[in-house]
């Protein structure tokens, strides 16, 4: 999995004209865009170079909301392509989110020679709010917008755009405490958006970034409003593993919203979020972390923390399923992703010995995806709770088959240093 980290923020600069305590005080604010794919490496400021680079303009309106594609000589064509998407984007966009406001979106197309693996830029707003978005290449190609495979242009503008532009929606219409509201609620969008105009890209991002499974897990249930982190006692490895349990709590936002959006009266869509936006205006304040779960609440008729559990009829039948994903054979990453996580999460269903032998083996394969290692170890270390399971492994370990011997209490302390779970 691909972790690649966007950070929006807002720099307020004053100046000051004149030199009594009365003088006028002008604000310059400016919209900051940042891109940290490798924390080891530095962060490069490419803003000089985009603003003389992208020099031209395309832009159109759609119902109030501004879209503008900035570019530079020679990138026409995409720019034309890069706005149509944009604005097709947009347009759904605000549909889910009404009665929001969506802000204003200005892009950047930006060649150059050779992309850093972290950049910012900063831009002038010039008093109009506005969300920003970079894309630097070096290759043209790198521009597949026909969108029928997942990349990384079509999940900016079908994805990641309409993600922040919820963000941004919600701001001053909700406390900041809210994030499980914020995060579900970014999340569902761009997966409407995404799911009408790149399916592809909508399905790979629901397998592979939002566990459907999420809300069965009952810590995550418990935590989810307000988004706290666990205990663990590898504090070494704390940040690591709120990162990792943070795309369980991202998965378990999204399906609280689907709920709540699938159980509104009106035809079309919900009422939950005009609902939010009135109390907001009778209060005259952003609304509260507790206000808002009422809201949703009484939107779903039952409580957050009832949600998501999921049958044993269906989870046996998911295991099942995730038993046959993890053969030998099957060589697909999604699917074994998914498998893993279905194991990790349904912990009370008994496993074949020849998935558990896989599950252990992988948990220690030095050659395996650090994610499937940590979940194969999870799948497996929540099962440890039963006497047979830890004889079972006392017998994995006597095997003749494995060449390198080590005691039950060094591969159980192994497992449960990997595992993402608490126990």
């Amino acid at each position: 999995m691909i972790l690649r980290n966007i950070h929006i923020c807002i720099f307020l600069v004053c100046i000051s004209l004149g030199t009594n305590a009365e003088a006028q005080r002008t604000v310059l604010e400016y919209q900051t865009f940042a891109v940290v794919s490798d924390p080891d490496k530095p962060i490069v400021d490419i803003s000089a170079d985009l603003i003389a680079r992208c020099d031209k303009r395309l832009q159109q309106s759609l119902n109030g909301v501004t879209v503008e594609v900035h570019f530079g000589e020679g990138s026409s064509t995409e720019a034309v392509q890069i706005l149509n998407k944009l604005v097709e984007a947009v347009r759904l966009t605000q549909e889910m989110l009404t009665p929001l406001v969506v802000p204003d979106v200005r892009f950047y197309l930006m060649s150059m020679a050779e992309v850093p693996a972290n950049f910012s830029a900063k831009v002038l707003s010039e008093g109009n709010g506005f969300y920003l978005h970079v894309l630097p290449i070096s290759d043209r190609r790198e521009l597949d917008l026909e969108c029928s495979q997942n990349n990384e242009i079509c999940s900016d503008i079908y994805l990641t755009i309409p993600h922040e532009l919820s963000h941004r929606s919600l701001d001053r219409i909700v406390q900041r405490d809210a994030r499980w509201f914020d995060e579900g609620l970014a999340e569902y969008a761009s997966i409407k958006v995404a799911t009408v105009l790149a399916p592809e890209i909508a399905r790979t991002r629901l397998r592979a970034y939002l566990p459907r499974e999420s809300l069965h897990r009952r810590e995550i249930r418990e935590n989810i409003i307000r988004w706290q982190p666990f205990k663990y006692r590898d504090l070494k490895r704390m940040n690591e593993l709120e990162i990792r349990n943070d795309f369980f709590f991202y998965g378990a936002a999204y399906q609280i919203l689907e709920y709540a959006f699938a159980n509104g009266t009106d035809t079309r869509r919900s009422g939950l979020l005009p609902r939010i936006q009135s109390l907001r205006n009778v209060k005259k304040r952003p609304i509260s972390n507790k206000e808002l779960l009422s809201v949703v609440e009484n939107e779903l008729g039952n409580g957050i923390r009832s949600l998501g559990v999921v049958p044993e009829t269906e989870q046996i039948k998911y295991v099942r399923q995730a038993e046959d994903v993890l053969r030998p054979e099957s060589k697909n990453a999604t699917d074994h992703y998914e498998a893993l996580y279905r194991l990790a999460v349904f912990d009370d269903i008994s496993l074949s010995r020849e998935t558990i032998e896989s599950l252990i083996d992988l948990a220690f394969q030095q050659s395996a995806p650090h994610y499937f290692s940590e979940l194969a170890a999870t799948a497996i270390t929540r099962r440890l709770r039963r006497e047979n399971f830890k004889s079972f492994i006392a017998t994995y370990l006597s095997s003749t088959s494995k060449q390198q011997k080590v005691s039950i209490r060094k591969l159980v302390d192994g497992l449960k240093k990997k595992s993402i779970r608490p126990l």
